[in-house]
């Protein structure tokens, strides 16, 4: 009967207790920011703290493995971790039964689960808020892909690096406001390409916080004009050659000597002078000058005597002038005397 009694009482006050105390942890809302936005994360409760200095909230980030504490409010001071101190705040009076925090500028490592805990007393509340950061596309690349020349098949592709998904691609030909057929990936596909598919094309990659786009050219050719490419290049080539070869040979005639080359410090010795010079009468006898043997003779004996030597084999017979003896030549001085 007491056991009975006693198991009663402890109901009544667990009831009691349940009664007295809300636990809000329904299911979890959820806000999307673009990056670079201010978003507000909200936790309200609607029992008056009795008396506020035990007043007790908890902001902190959901990880797989730990918590992340951001911010809180305890005995009346407001309190937020210094790595976040720059971008968040409590933006609303705690007292009043708001304790909702703003994040300044949304970056893309803010996604992620947030949970606010409140307690005083026997009050507990969690609220839990889903953070999306969207990111608007990045800055498009337009390229052309494949060959501008007529009849040939090519593709305009547009794409953006980074961006939340979905991203959308429209691309549009002039100042068309009407866009293109849809495009798969931002890949547009033009089959049997003619000279009315030149023009500049634009590309449009939007998603749900933005869009950017870029432009590209497209400058169709025909069978006919491209055929003088080829050539044209081709003379391009021969006439670099060419030049590069004249400089070549311009170059190595200037290093090889040649017949007008300065030769002032050159020194010329003949073997002989030819046989029709003839050299002036001297008009006096050059002062004797004694060889090695002791003789005397003039520096032109020598020469002159050469000169005047007459060949081998003339009129006079294989021994010279008659009365001449053989194997000794005469030999005429300067003067005109003979000397046997």
């Amino acid at each position: 009967m007491a056991a009975a009694l006693l198991m009663s009482r402890s109901a009544l006050l667990l009831l009691l207790l349940l009664l007295l105390m809300e636990v809000a942890t329904g299911a979890v809302s959820w806000v999307e920011k673009a990056e670079g936005e201010t978003v507000l994360l909200g936790c309200t409760w609607t029992v008056d703290p009795a008396p506020t200095e035990h007043l007790d909230v908890e902001w902190f980030m959901q990880m797989p493995t730990t918590n992340i504490h951001l911010a809180t409010y305890v005995r009346g001071v407001e309190h937020v971790y210094p790595e976040y101190a720059s971008r968040m705040r409590f933006a609303r009076n705690v007292t009043r039964r708001d304790a909702s925090l703003e994040i300044v500028g949304v970056q893309t490592r803010d996604y992620g689960f947030y949970t606010c805990k409140v307690k005083f007393g026997a009050f507990i509340q969690q609220v839990s808020v889903k953070l999306i950061v969207l990111v608007k596309p990045t800055q498009p690349v337009c390229v052309v892909n494949g060959s501008a020349q007529q009849g040939k098949e090519l593709s305009l592709q547009c794409q953006s690096a980074e961006g939340t998904s979905p991203i959308c691609y429209e691309w549009s030909k002039g100042g068309a406001e009407e866009p293109l057929p849809s495009v798969l990936r931002g890949t547009l596909r033009i089959r049997d390409v003619s000279v009315s598919h030149s023009g500049l094309y634009r590309c449009n990659a939007s998603n749900r916080v933005g869009w950017r786009s870029c432009v590209v050219l497209l400058s169709v050719v025909t069978p006919s004009s491209d055929a003088g490419l080829v050539p044209g290049a081709l003379m391009g080539v021969l006439l670099v050659v060419a030049a590069t070869g004249f400089l070549l040979w311009y170059r190595l005639l200037k290093r090889k000597p040649g017949r007008h080359q300065d030769r002032r410090n050159d020194v010329w010795m003949d073997d002989c002078l030819p046989a029709s010079t003839s050299l002036p009468p001297a008009t006096h006898d050059p002062p004797s000058t004694r060889t090695s043997i002791g003789s005397a003779a003039t520096p032109s004996d020598g020469l002159l005597a050469a000169l005047r030597r007459p060949a081998p084999g003339g009129p006079t017979g294989p021994g010279g002038p008659r009365g001449a003896p053989p194997g000794r030549p005469p030999y005429e001085r300067a003067d005109g005397r003979v000397m046997e």
